[in-house]
C-alpha cells in the first residue's frame, strides 16, 4: 500500500506532511488498517499514531505488486518493519513476500510523559501479549494457523474483570474527569492563569480529540462515531460562550 499527496507524489519514509490545521508531521508508512502512521514533536507531545489519510489530504493505492507494511516487536525491544514488500509468485504458484526489514530501536522513541509507566502496569501485559502475537501472525502471513497463538491468548483473557481491563481504566477516568464539566469553570482558569500557563494545558490538550474520535469509532463504529461528533460540533457551536461573560467579570475584578 502506497499513500500520494495532492500534487501525485508517493511519499516515502521521512517525507513531511501537513494535516488541515496546518500542523507538521513526518510520514512514516502505511499501516495493515489501511491508515497513515506519523510521528510529530509538539509541545508535551512526541511520537506517533494512526490517521486516516484523509486529515492529511492523501489517498492510498496498492500497486499488485506491492505488499502493506508488516511489523514485528521483539523481545529486545525492537520494531522490525518489513517496507515496500514485494509480492512474488514461484512456478508452482506459491505467493511469498520479499523484502527488507528495518530494525528501530524502541527506547528511541520518546513516550508522552506518564505514558511509559501506564504501559508497565500488571494489568497491561495481557494487551502487549495479544497485540505482540499479532503483529508475529501477520508478518508470517496471516493465515488462520498464523493466529493459533493469539487466539490462545485471547481465550485466557475472557475471564478478565471488567475493572482490570484497558477500556474500564479509560471510562472511569472520563467520569472523572467530565462528571462535572462545565464549560464556565474552564473560562474562570482561563482568565486568571498566565498565558504561559495556558499554552502549557493546551499542549496537555494536544491530539486528545484525534484519540477520543478514534476511541469512539472502537467502542460505536466508524459510521455512529462519526454522527455522535457531528452532533458534538453543533452543539458546542449552538451553547452559549462563556468566555467573555467571565472575561468582562475578571476585568472587573483587576480594576
Amino acid at each position: 500500500m502506497k499513500a500520494v499527496d495532492a500534487q501525485g507524489r508517493i511519499l516515502k519514509e521521512g517525507d513531511e506532511i501537513v494535516n488541515f490545521r496546518n500542523e507538521r508531521w513526518t510520514f512514516h508508512y502505511v499501516t495493515n488498517r489501511n491508515k497513515i502512521w506519523a510521528t510529530t514533536n509538539h509541545g508535551n507531545f512526541t511520537g506517533g499514531m494512526e490517521f486516516y489519510p484523509q486529515v492529511f489530504g492523501l489517498k492510498l493505492f496498492e500497486p499488485e505488486d506491492v505488499a502493506s507494511t508488516a511489523t514485528v516487536v521483539d523481545g529486545k525491544g525492537v520494531s522490525l518493519e518489513l517496507k515496500d514488500a514485494v509480492v512474488k509468485q514461484t512456478k508452482d504458484g506459491h505467493r511469498y513476500v520479499e523484502g527488507f526489514l528495518k530494525a528501530v530501536d524502541l527506547d528511541k522513541i520518546k513516550p508522552e510523559e506518564g505514558a511509559e509507566e501506564l504501559l508497565e502496569l500488571e494489568s497491561m501485559q495481557p494487551y502487549h501479549n495479544i497485540l505482540r502475537e499479532e503483529l508475529i501472525a501477520q508478518a508470517q502471513g496471516g493465515k488462520k494457523e498464523d493466529f493459533s497463538e493469539v487466539e490462545k491468548q485471547m481465550e485466557q483473557f475472557t475471564s478478565t474483570p471488567l475493572h482490570q481491563r484497558y477500556v474500564y481504566r479509560i471510562a472511569a477516568a472520563l467520569k472523572y474527569a467530565f462528571g462535572d464539566f462545565d464549560s464556565a469553570c474552564i473560562n474562570v482558569d482561563k482568565n486568571t492563569i498566565s498565558s504561559e500557563e495556558w499554552k502549557k494545558v493546551q499542549d496537555m490538550f494536544f491530539m486528545r480529540h484525534a484519540q477520543m474520535a478514534i476511541l469512539y469509532r472502537e467502542l460505536f463504529g466508524t459510521e455512529k462515531m462519526r454522527k455522535m461528533f457531528q452532533k458534538a460540533i453543533s452543539i458546542a457551536e449552538e451553547s452559549a460562550p462563556q468566555g467573555e461573560r467571565y472575561g468582562k467579570i475578571v476585568q472587573f475584578l483587576n480594576k
